[in-house]
């Protein structure tokens, strides 16, 4: 069933999208699966929450910014990806921006993965030796 469907059905009032293309070294290579996740597919949910005034709370990643500014970034500073995976959630955020007014964009770092390292396994690390 498609996303389309499930949200005209089901209607909701919150949708929260949780789901990308996080292979941030793999999104250069597969710049096109990259896209459709972070980019088409966001816009496609932007559209439909549009049509039925739903507010979607859409998770996206600190790799939208440069990582050049000293300190921390906030929603005014200005974006400059890197890399393509940046580049697509950033298209994703923009795509959200120009539909739909009910929304809320959380840029997120580094929280879980279910290999290699991420926020999670460390702090879980850090808190069993320390």
């Amino acid at each position: 069933m498609s996303a389309k469907k499930i949200i005209s059905d089901i209607r909701p009032k919150v949708i929260i999208n949780a789901a990308a293309y996080t292979k941030v070294d793999d999104a250069e290579i597969n710049q096109k699966e990259a896209l459709h996740i972070n980019y088409k597919a966001v816009e496609t949910i932007s559209q439909e929450c549009n049509k039925i005034n739903s507010l979607l709370i859409h998770y996206s990643s600190d790799y939208v910014f440069s990582g050049e500014k000293e300190g921390a970034y906030t929603e005014k500073d200005k974006t400059k990806s890197v890399n393509f995976y940046g580049k697509s959630k950033l298209e994703g955020e923009r795509a959200i921006q120009k539909t739909l007014k009910n929304h809320i964009i959380i840029r997120t770092s580094w929280v879980m993965s279910s290999s290699n390292n991420n926020f999670l396994k460390t702090i879980y690390n850090l808190a069993k030796t320390n």
